[in-house]
């Protein structure tokens, strides 16, 4: 049992998310801290911050960036899905930190959706993958 003093250390799901030190840790939250977070485009760029979400979803109405990732940690994933609002296809970009071979996306619209992969090799330098989620070439 935790000494009453200790409740305030427990960590609760932004804590996993954000990776937060000295905070006492309950399984179920890897589940809670998983589920698919909305992330916001707003004037043609999505801001990925890394504490907020581990598996997120974007539905786009217009060419987007996927703005450099803030408070990264290295050597931890997330991942987005990229949706467009209408059947017209929608172009994805990446910021400068996404370094090595870093796809852009022509196709993305409401019927063929993108799973975006990120990886954090360290706070300013992020490797992306892409694979089609939904619908056909």
């Amino acid at each position: 049992l935790l000494p009453i003093a200790n409740l305030n250390d427990i960590a609760v799901v932004a804590d996993v998310r954000a990776a937060v030190a000295n905070k006492l840790f309950v399984t179920d939250l890897i589940e809670t801290a998983s589920a698919l977070v909305t992330l916001t485009e707003t004037s043609g760029a999505v801001a990925v911050d890394w504490d907020t979400f581990i598996n997120g979803e974007v539905t786009v109405d217009q060419a987007t960036v996927i703005s450099n990732p803030t408070n990264g940690q290295p050597g931890t994933w997330r991942t987005i899905i990229v949706k467009g609002n209408a059947a017209t296809d929608r172009t994805i970009t990446f910021g400068s930190n996404f370094l090595g071979e870093v796809q852009t996306i022509t196709t993305a619209d409401s019927t063929r959706w993108f799973l975006l992969m990120i990886y954090c090799v360290t706070t300013s330098h992020f490797v992306v993958s892409s694979n089609r989620a939904v619908g056909a070439a």
